[in-house]
């Protein structure tokens, strides 16, 4: 996937100076950002050196490089009943920004979402999902939409306290292919049908006035009424990855 782990190392300078034939210690220490140093110990009867060298670990952002989403999104349809799909996303630190960002954005890079099976009927017809499971790949959680897509993106504010998440996380994988068949209301007129409905699902939607809380030990778990003709909900899980 597209983000990627930078881990910057540097090599400590190392100056030291033994004796020959003359007692004497020198302990020489050199260290650049990030990398740590070493130390220099020589004996005092002109034998070898010995060194040890310690690591200092790179900085890393507040909230860490990578989140796991899992989530279940039901939706309710009239004529249908409910529609229940599941995702387990990755979430990684998005590239550009600076590992000491205080609001600091995890973009989506792989996973995978599974719609599960439906049959049943409403308003006289019967419909037969068979259901589908894809691998997410980043094109379809974009990270740098095009034209009016938003970005699907997820928001921590670390300049609060708690911390609060906010963002849109969504995915639109291939079409989900719906049997109709209505031919119970009248067999003349009606028949059986396809119908392909995009595979668009919302997994997460919290705008920025309505930012959540972490937990104290920095889990997420959380569940979402959202308002629409059909509504739905969302329930789900975003545990930080150690």
């Amino acid at each position: 996937m597209r983000n990627r782990i930078a881990v910057l190392m540097a090599v400590g300078l190392l100056v030291a100076a033994c004796g020959s034939g003359e007692d004497s210690v020198e302990t020489v220490t050199s260290a650049t950002s990030g990398s740590g140093g070493t130390q220099v110990d020589c004996g005092t009867d002109g034998s070898e050196c010995e060194s040890t060298t310690t690591t200092t670990p790179t900085p890393e952002p507040i909230m860490g490089y990578a989140w796991t989403f899992e989530g279940t999104n039901t939706l309710g349809f009239p004529d249908r009943g409910p529609e229940v799909a599941t995702a387990t996303l990755t979430l990684m630190f998005e590239d550009g920004q600076d590992v000491n960002e205080l609001h600091p954005r995890y973009v989506v890079t792989e996973g995978t979402v599974t719609y599960e099976p439906v049959s049943t009927e409403g308003a006289g017809c019967t419909y037969t999902d068979p259901g589908q499971t894809f691998k997410v790949t980043p094109d379809m959680s974009p990270a740098s939409p095009e034209g009016d897509q938003a970005q699907s993106v997820l928001i921590f504010d670390t300049t609060v306290t708690p911390i609060t998440y906010r963002g849109i996380l969504y995915t639109q994988g291939p079409d989900d292919t719906v049997v109709q068949d209505c031919t119970a209301i009248d067999p003349d007129t009606y028949g059986v049908n396809t119908v392909n409905y995009g595979a668009y699902t919302t997994w997460l939607l919290i705008n920025p006035s309505d930012s959540r809380p972490i937990t104290e030990d920095g889990l997420i778990i959380d569940t979402l009424e959202l308002p629409s003709e059909y509504g739905y909900t969302l329930d789900f899980t975003i545990t930080r990855v150690k």
